[in-house]
């Protein structure tokens, strides 16, 4: 009996020893499982930075901020996104599409280098330009561009003193035979800017000139006698008269070649248009024509790269769309389609984002495991590229960069 008794004493201590574990258990479980919660809170990855990412963050991080610096399309901004997008290492998943971006970026600076030029800026277009990598295709465009520039702008300068040294010699219709050379300059701030300036200038001083040789005459007529005075004013009448007939000669000749409805008839009417002296009666209708054969110059000019353009953008996939948009930003800035070009690149570019959004988020297609009946492995799939803030988030969730 007293063994009995001290049995079952055992396993009452026993009892009440295992359940005090258990009730010790339930108590501190949720409190531990608390912490590990907070603590894992604590340690997850703080959002990207872009303007303090360096040398040891991921590719896709790069990628990504690339991208993001690249969108303020700034000189400088083009220039440090192609920087941080040359840092991916070349076996990178996302290195292809990089140097696609590098590629049309480099484009973007050289379109801000030609806009610089045609502004009359040739020292800063050609700073521009060299900024583009020599690595890229993009460079070989931008060489050539600065050589065309510094030809055309030396053409220019030397039309310019040409002209310069005829008015200085009162040679006033050398001088603006030279200065209608400068029309035919393939640049705006010349063929525009500085060829107003030039005919201002003769035409100021030709007048002065006229006005001193009138006070001369009229000087002199008062030791002769009033004919002579008349004779004078006579021939300055008959000059102007010759100079109003021989503008409307030209006008005339300018309206025939805009009828040909051709860009070469069109460069033809606006350079004979621009031969008519400021001060006429007819300046001001020659200027309308320039403006009115310009826009439609323009117009014949790039209107083929926006109907390529809408071609490619009707086979509705994302490269299509993308070539549609190389093609489409063909058209300067400076240009009367310009403002319809953009408004179509930005609409293929959101079409482009949500294509992308769609294929990102389709759910994935089940697929059957394989019979055991047929132990061949079936060929694997070819994986969709993930996109660059995919590739982003799963850098992050591992710790690990490329």
């Amino acid at each position: 009996m007293d063994t009995l008794s001290s049995v079952r004493t055992q396993i009452q201590r026993g009892f009440q020893a295992t359940w005090g574990l258990w009730l010790g258990v339930a108590i501190i479980a949720p409190i531990g499982l608390g912490v590990w919660a907070v603590s894992t809170l604590m340690q997850l990855p703080e959002p990207l930075n872009c303007n303090t990412s360096t040398a040891s963050d991921s590719g896709s991080a790069r990628f990504y901020c690339a991208q993001t610096v690249a969108e303020e399309e700034s000189v400088d901004s083009l220039q440090q996104a192609i920087q941080m997008m040359n840092a991916l290492p070349k076996g990178h998943p996302l290195r292809t599409e990089g140097d696609r971006l590098i590629e049309e970026w480099s484009l973007k600076i050289l379109a801000i280098a030609e806009t610089e030029f045609q502004n009359g800026n040739l020292d800063e277009a050609i700073s521009i330009a060299r900024k583009i990598p020599g690595r890229v295709p993009a460079s070989r465009l931008a060489n050539d561009a600065v050589e065309q520039w510094e030809s055309i702008w030396s053409d220019a300068e030397a039309i310019y003193e040409a002209a310069e040294r005829s008015l200085q010699d009162d040679r006033w219709q050398a001088a603006l035979a030279e200065a209608r050379d400068l029309v035919r300059i393939e640049n705006r701030y010349w063929a525009s800017t500085q060829y107003m300036a030039l005919l201002n200038e003769i035409q100021m001083k030709k007048e002065s000139s006229e006005l001193a040789a009138k006070q001369d005459a009229e000087r002199k007529a008062k030791q002769r006698d009033r004919s002579t005075a008349n004779t004078a004013d006579d021939v300055l009448t008959q000059w102007e008269q010759e100079r109003a007939q021989e503008d409307a000669t030209r006008l005339s000749r300018a309206r025939s070649f805009a009828s040909a409805g051709t860009v070469e008839g069109l460069e033809n009417a606006i350079s004979e248009a621009r031969g008519v002296v400021w001060g006429t009666e007819q300046y001001e209708e020659a200027q309308a024509l320039i403006q009115d054969w310009q826009r439609q110059a323009e117009m014949l000019e790039d209107q083929p790269y926006l109907d390529r353009a809408r071609t490619l953008a009707s086979q509705g996939d994302i490269d299509s769309l993308r070539a549609a948009i190389q093609e489409a930003r063909q058209i300067p800035s400076y240009r009367t389609l310009y403002t319809e070009a953009q408004a179509n690149i930005e609409a293929w570019s959101n079409e482009i984002e949500q294509i992308t959004m769609q294929q990102t988020s389709s759910p994935p297609v089940p697929v059957q495991a394989p019979s055991r009946r047929n132990s061949a492995p079936e060929a694997d799939a070819i994986p969709t590229p993930p996109s660059a803030r995919e590739l982003f988030n799963l850098d992050n969730s591992d710790g690990s960069g490329d």
